[in-house]
């Protein structure tokens, strides 16, 4: 689950309204208000319709480069350097070829003019203390020269969309908890942190953060 603070040095005339005083901008943030774009690719770019598709075996080369290349950039400055040497375009072609084939997983792509920009995954709540009507985004990344145009925004709507028409009730995911970026991401979309945290097998150090988003009302108790 991506979502790196990122400075705007680079980026004038631009700042985020959610977290202004930060000077960064999270993952997937709408509220990013530009200064004059001259960059004629950004231009490009804003003309492009995104798809979103399920995924294929043929994806799984695109899909393991997505995953590097999000992670690095989004949990680079927290995370050990020893990590990303794990991180292989092997191993993740073998785990993202294991979700196609596991019925509990969904896994889908959107695309850009042809080409992969992200993924998701999301399925049952794998959680043991969870309900059976309660659905979990097991996964969402994003390749970094696709941040900040909505891409991030698109792609979890239709995931809680997928999930509500499959009889979930309630959806949650698990955040990295130095991934600023990313829970005030998934915050701006609704989630909310439920309260329990683990730590990762990376290192105890560095823990997860559960959030949570009600996709239906709570169902009213009937007393005789």
């Amino acid at each position: 689950l991506q979502g790196a603070p990122r400075t705007t040095n680079n980026k004038p005339g631009a700042k985020c309204l959610v977290c202004p005083t930060q000077y960064i901008i999270p993952l997937g943030c709408d509220n990013l208000v530009r200064g004059k774009n001259t960059n004629p690719e950004s231009k490009v770019r804003e003309q492009m319709q995104p798809e979103i598709r399920p995924a294929k075996e043929e994806d799984l080369q695109e899909l393991a480069q997505v995953h590097i290349e999000s992670w690095k950039a989004a949990y680079g400055h927290f995370m050990p350097a020893y990590v990303f040497e794990w991180i292989t375009t092997e191993n993740r072609v073998e785990r993202f070829k294991e979700s196609l084939e596991k019925e509990n997983e969904e896994l889908a792509v959107i695309t850009v003019e042809g080409k992969i920009a992200g993924s998701i995954t999301q399925g049952k709540c794998r959680d043991e203390d969870s309900e059976d009507n309660t659905g979990e985004i097991w996964g969402m990344y994003l390749l970094p020269g696709y941040w900040w145009q909505g891409l991030g925004t698109k792609l979890v709507n239709w995931s809680l969309e997928k999930l509500k028409e499959k009889g979930y009730r309630r959806v949650t995911l698990w955040v990295f908890e130095d991934s600023t970026g990313s829970r005030q991401f998934y915050e701006k979309l609704g989630f909310k942190p439920e309260g329990e945290t683990r730590p990762t097998r990376i290192d105890d150090s560095i823990r997860l953060i559960r959030y949570i988003k009600e996709l239906m009302p709570p169902q009213r108790q009937l007393f005789s």
